[in-house]
């Protein structure tokens, strides 16, 4: 359809960065799922399931200040008009948030979206450079007023608690 631009380096280098994350958070888990297999006895699939949520959790606060960032640029959006009509739709939704972003989304794709992300302080609203660009104010708070649906309706709780669910059962 037209709308990969990443480049040939561009897309090394994410597999390169990809594989660092995977190893730097990978190992340790790995490592502690290992131990408590070891040493909890015939429950250590209940600690090993209690310890993945934990790391769960973990990455949804870590992804959007230090996960994210690694991969992509992202700048504090500066059209002050926009800026207030989201706040004024965030208050609305009660949605919190820690900061309104724009992502360079065009270095790899032509694709228009905007998604939140994140938990407590590091919970965010973001914005591919694609759709400031191409979109009109109320177009975009459009978008975001889909994506806070999802807020609204719980569908990013409801389906964590799902794969907690799953998890349980898969390690049991």
């Amino acid at each position: 359809f037209g709308f990969n631009r990443q480049s040939g380096r561009l897309f090394a280098l994410d597999q390169i960065k990809g594989l660092a994350v995977s190893v730097a958070l990978g190992i340790p888990f790995i490592w502690l799922a290992l131990w408590l297999m070891q040493e909890s006895g015939r429950l250590w699939w209940l600690y090993l399931w209690v310890a993945f949520v934990a790391f769960s959790v973990l990455l949804l606060w870590i992804y959007p200040t230090l996960i994210a960032p690694f991969f992509n640029k992202f700048v504090p959006l500066k059209d002050s008009n926009l800026q207030h009509r989201i706040e004024t739709l965030l208050e609305q939704c009660g949605f919190r948030s820690n900061g309104i972003f724009v992502m360079d989304g065009s270095t790899r794709s032509t694709h228009s979206n905007a998604y939140f992300t994140g938990l407590g302080n590091s919970k965010r609203i973001v914005f591919y450079d694609t759709l400031i660009k191409n979109l009109k104010p109320a177009q975009i708070e459009a978008v975001l007023a889909h994506e806070l649906g999802h807020f609204r309706l719980n569908h990013i709780k409801k389906l964590f608690s799902l794969q907690i669910v799953y998890f349980l059962l898969l390690f049991a």
